[in-house]
């Protein structure tokens, strides 16, 4: 019976975590920018971040044309510093 009730805070305090932390989420890495579905690298201490964006905030879709670089030495200042065309990875 007392796994029962654990469970059930447990899972309780996940939602309200979740809830929590969707409040004041934020995009952690280029504030103010969107940036969808990043990924990181690191070369020779530079960290870069490959990143999808839609195209336009007006879209009532998802418009994906290109993927934009961006690199930070500290994780904190970021600097775009190319645009990759998808016809350009083949």
């Amino acid at each position: 019976m007392m796994k029962k009730y654990d469970k059930i805070l447990k899972e309780g305090l996940y939602i309200i975590l979740f809830m929590v932390t969707s409040l004041f989420a934020q995009n952690p890495i280029v504030p103010n920018v969107g940036l969808n579905d990043p990924h990181i690298h690191i070369f020779n201490d530079t960290a870069y971040v490959y990143a999808s964006h839609d195209k336009s905030i007006n879209n009532k879709k998802f418009i994906m044309e290109d993927w934009w670089v961006w690199s930070s030495p500290d994780l904190v200042n970021w600097t775009k510093r190319s645009v990759l065309n998808p016809k350009d990875t083949t």
